[in-house]
């Protein structure tokens, strides 16, 4: 029994570190953009961007010539 003791308390600690890690990582997020102009200003570019052609660049292999052996 001690065992399943032990396996319950780890089980509700790491349930528990989960969750704080959750609510810091929303937390720090509200507090950059109400703290932080530049922050809002390249968050909204990101969030409203409107796509103008492609905007990826392609990459092609260059050719190799034809090995004979």
């Amino acid at each position: 029994m001690p065992n399943n003791a032990m396996h319950q308390t780890v089980s509700s600690t790491i349930l528990i570190l989960t969750a704080v890690a959750y609510i810091n990582n929303c937390v720090n997020f509200l507090s950059y953009v109400i703290t932080r102009k530049v922050f809002r200003e390249n968050l909204k570019q990101v969030c409203i961007r409107k796509p103008t052609g492609i905007q990826q660049r392609s990459y092609t292999l260059p050719n190799r010539p034809n090995a004979t052996a």
